[in-house]
């Protein structure tokens, strides 16, 4: 079964486009995650530079902090892991840059999905060739 946990519960503010995503959709979605992952790190490092210019001492403040931005990488890093390989294999969002869903399986799901398919087929997608423009899908 294929389905996206990742936005399960999301608001829909556009109306389901069948296409696949264009190149300044893609941009977008990754630069919103990249601001999401790295906006808490920036975030504690501009402090520890801040406790360290008035402070001028290297004190407890800034060992704490120095280690909550070593467990928010580390965090990130497994969200980013679990989410690669536990959820993203599964998805229906096929041209999502994180998608992970075998072609083999996609092929079939189209074959399902008509209105999907000739969408998909337009923006020059072919069912049984292997190589394909949109995305990094593994055979």
């Amino acid at each position: 079964m294929l389905h996206c946990l990742a936005n399960h519960g999301t608001i829909k503010i556009w109306r389901y486009n069948p296409e696949p995503m264009n190149t300044y959709e893609k941009l977008g979605f990754l630069g919103g995650a990249l601001f999401f992952m790295l906006f808490p790190v920036v975030t504690e490092l501009y402090t520890i530079y801040t406790l360290l210019d008035f402070a001028g001492v290297f004190n407890e403040a800034i060992v704490v902090l120095t280690i909550l931005v070593v467990f928010s990488v580390i965090g990130g890093s497994i969200f980013f892991f679990g989410l690669t390989t536990r959820i993203c294999i599964s998805c229906v969002n096929f041209s999502c840059p994180f998608n992970r869903v075998p072609r083999k399986i996609v092929n079939t799901y189209l074959k399902r999905n008509p209105i999907m398919k000739e969408a998909w087929e337009k923006k020059g997608y072919k069912i049984n060739s292997r190589a394909h423009a949109f995305t990094n899908w593994t055979d």
